[in-house]
């Protein structure tokens, strides 16, 4: 799956590839820690028609999404 930055203006930003959820939230983690951004929650939606699941860290306009999901890791997404 791709892991992407949607900047407040709309533009995206791929930040890199991961092959779980773990390893894909670490390179979200990453690019928090490496702006200085604490994130006071995290909100996740899970979009199957998109195949990507939407991350909300309480920035209100800028997000990641996590694109491309394969059917497996979908399912991986779902309570």
């Amino acid at each position: 799956m791709n892991v992407v930055f949607e900047h407040s203006d709309g533009r995206k930003t791929v930040l890199g590839t991961a092959t779980n959820k773990q390893d894909a939230w670490k390179i979200v983690r990453k690019f928090l820690d490496e702006h200085n951004y604490h994130s006071p929650y995290q909100r996740v939606s899970v979009i199957p028609d998109e195949r990507r699941v939407w991350i909300d860290v309480g920035s209100h306009s800028e997000f990641f999404h996590y694109t491309d999901l394969t059917d497996e890791e979908l399912e991986g997404f779902k309570l």
